[in-house]
């Protein structure tokens, strides 16, 4: 290459991304501005969790929206629909079965033969059924006495008092 910038003929000028030696001043802008950067990124991360917190929550929340639509939709074509209902289970001595029913439309649910602690179970109730019904006709025969008032007494001649003149 020639010395002199007299042999020398400028085809075309353009720029290139070419390494620089900062000043101090320089150094600080620039400190400055990655500071400012990494705060603005740390916002929108936080932002973003958050986003992407209330879209989980969201998918969430459609997803039981959803299966309530089914789950009603499949009670509106059965016509049915599971509840608590009041059942009872006894004893039926004639057919000799335990039966287990609806208190409120009386359906049988259900019908089996007693097995063993069945058995104790209609044993101790008759047991304590004999035991109660002792117990209400001694009452009943308490009060019946109670309530007649006394032959005797009433047979016997009344008191008289005071002076015959």
């Amino acid at each position: 290459m020639s010395k002199t910038t007299s042999d020398v003929i400028t085809l075309s000028t353009d720029s290139d991304s070419l390494p620089v030696v900062l000043t101090r001043e320089e150094k600080e802008e620039r400190s400055q501005q990655a500071a400012a950067q990494a705060k603005m990124a740390s916002e929108h991360r936080t932002a973003e969790a958050g986003y992407k917190q209330q879209a989980a929550d969201s998918k969430e929340a459609a997803t039981s929206a959803t299966r309530e639509v089914e789950r009603l939709l499949g009670v509106v074509r059965s016509g049915k629909e599971y509840r608590s209902v009041p059942v009872e289970v006894i004893y039926d001595p004639v057919a000799d079965s335990i039966v287990r029913r609806r208190i409120d439309t009386l359906e049988v649910l259900s019908e089996r033969k007693p097995d063993p602690a069945d058995r104790e179970k209609i044993n101790m109730r008759r047991q304590k059924s004999l035991v109660f019904n002792l117990d209400d006709a001694r009452d009943q025969k308490a009060k019946a006495k109670q309530a007649k008032p006394d032959k005797s007494a009433a047979e016997a001649p009344a008191e008289v008092t005071g002076t015959i003149q």
